[in-house]
């Protein structure tokens, strides 16, 4: 019993590993390790009973989910004391697999903190990049990238694992090295190699490590380029992929990206229309890219032009002719997005108004219903612009389709100026559906309509199956204010409503109108 207080003294000093201390008497070294674990929690005032409880549930367990359980329980833990970090070190050299996972998992999150306590976690980590078992492997990688610079001698090490046979220890390696930044440079040929992995996760990794660990591309850009030109689609795609996540810094790459967008694999075209969207500045030559793959046979390539359109909400006017093309465009998605951009950009489009009037509204009659509820939006948004509704968006009131309705109703509620608008929507308060009604409502409201227009009809939807027709009824009760006074018995009568939310509303609007 001696030579087990001298043990622990010295253990309470620092200068003895309790993993490597010697078996006495009865003790095997398993039970020394218990004992010693028990008097680690007594040593430090620190541990509380459920530190204690969880150190030993990783030392103890034969459960692995259990091991790494406690783990995740410990690793937030970070005031712990210096000894609980040589522990953890000594059963990530010489624990078995479960729990060097789960110490390395616990190490990396206290990361600074960890390498203070125990300075030769840098070296365990390090060595055990290469343990025969991926979860150790992966998780030493990690707490190597959570060390960050002070992880910058571990280099070697982690070339070594960018071979590693397991995607997710290929990507955290490259994520470690982009932490390193400029020090990872020896990285550059192996990480340019593996811009063609299989794997997408560990590309997007290896070309953020490659834009950290050089920014102006000086080193790797040309590497990337020829596979541009390279026989296999994949990696052609591939190349185009990781020149566009450079951004700017792959500026010199735009010749054979524009010539990519003629590839004879779609994939290889949208890769190439993405990348020269990173890449370029939004002028001309962006511009001439988008207007040759807008007509490319490839729906998602001509989806991913017009998108990048929206790079030029300085120069509206100048992306106009290629919206109005993409308004006859086979694929509905790509007709709805043109609508999107036509209706955000026609404040500035100027003497287009005209030309986007009329395509809008001949969406009104889309093969697709997505579309037309869309182009009878984009046409109330126009509206405001030309103080007139165009008299197909009026007409529109008039759908058969109740949502076609609804949507013109919306649109329509900006069109101060419009008395043939607000006629129809007057007549729109008839409708056979409450939500239409209420729509309605709303609209003459933001038209300026007196209270006596439209109180019964919102008084009368108070009454409706549908809670979410009550709500937007008592909002615009609401927005009546004062004029609205006549209404207060009904809607005090839905204070006892039985659903929570109605009751909710209306005592707030009872509130208000009592105060109007």
């Amino acid at each position: 019993m001696r030579r087990w207080n001298a043990a622990r003294s010295a253990l309470e000093c620092g200068e003895v590993s309790p993993l490597f201390l010697p078996n006495v008497d009865c003790f095997n070294w398993w039970n020394g390790l218990t004992f010693l674990k028990v008097d680690l929690v007594r040593l430090d005032r620190k541990f509380d009973v459920e530190a204690q409880a969880l150190i030993e549930q990783l030392m103890d367990s034969r459960d692995d989910a259990d091991i790494m359980a406690a783990a995740r329980e410990l690793a937030p833990r970070k005031g712990l004391a210096p000894q609980a970090a040589r522990l953890l070190v000594d059963l990530l050299n010489n624990g078995t697999a479960a729990r060097a996972a789960a110490a390395a998992f616990v190490l990396g999150e206290w990361g600074a903190t960890a390498l203070g306590m125990s300075p030769s976690l840098l070296n365990s980590l390090r060595k055990q990049t290469a343990h025969e078992n991926v979860t150790v492997r992966h998780w030493c990688v990690a707490a190597l990238r959570q060390l960050g610079h002070r992880a910058n001698t571990a280099v070697p090490e982690l070339i070594v694992c960018l071979r590693d046979p397991d995607d997710g220890v290929r990507s955290v390696a490259a994520h470690a090295l982009a932490e390193l930044g400029r020090a990872a440079q020896p990285a550059v040929g192996v990480l340019v190699d593996m811009v063609h992995d299989p794997n997408d996760e560990v590309r997007q990794a290896t070309v953020a490590a490659l834009v950290r660990i050089d920014p102006h591309g000086e080193r790797f850009i040309a590497a990337i380029r020829p596979g541009l030109r390279s026989a296999s689609a994949r990696i052609r795609a591939q190349s185009a992929e990781a020149l566009g996540r450079l951004r700017s810094a792959a500026l010199d790459a735009t010749g054979e990206l524009n010539l990519a967008l003629n590839d004879g694999n779609a994939t290889v075209r949208l890769r190439a229309m993405e990348a020269l969207a990173r890449i370029l500045p939004a002028e001309r030559p962006l511009l001439n890219a988008i207007g040759l793959a807008i007509h490319d046979a490839d729906e998602d390539v001509r989806a991913e032009a017009v998108d990048a359109l929206r790079l030029f909400a300085h120069e509206p006017q100048a992306i106009a002719p290629q919206l109005l093309s993409s308004m006859r465009d086979g694929s509905p998605r790509v007709r709805f997005r043109a609508i999107e951009l036509l209706e955000k950009f026609v404040a500035d489009m100027g003497p287009m108004i005209p030309a986007i009037r009329v395509a809008i509204a001949n969406a009104f009659h889309d093969s697709s219903e997505l579309v037309q509820t869309r182009a009878v939006k984009a046409s109330g948004t126009i509206a405001q612009w030309t103080e007139r509704a165009d008299p197909r968006l009026v007409n529109a009131l008039f759908d058969a389709d109740g949502d076609t309705r609804l949507a013109a109703v919306l649109a329509l509620a900006a069109t101060h100026h419009d008395p043939e608008a607000i006629d129809a929507l007057r007549f729109r308060l008839g409708d056979e559906r409450a939500d239409v009604r209420v729509a309605a409502c709303h609209a003459l409201i933001a038209c300026g309509e007196d209270a006596g227009a439209v109180l019964a009809t919102l008084i009368h939807e108070l009454g409706d199956s549908d809670t979410a027709v009550q709500l937007e009824a008592m909002r615009a009760i609401k927005l009546l204010g004062a004029s609205a006074t006549s209404a207060l018995e009904d809607v005090r009568e839905k204070t006892a409503d039985s659903n929570p939310e109605v009751r909710a509303a209306a005592m707030r609007l009872v509130s208000a109108l009592e105060l109007a």
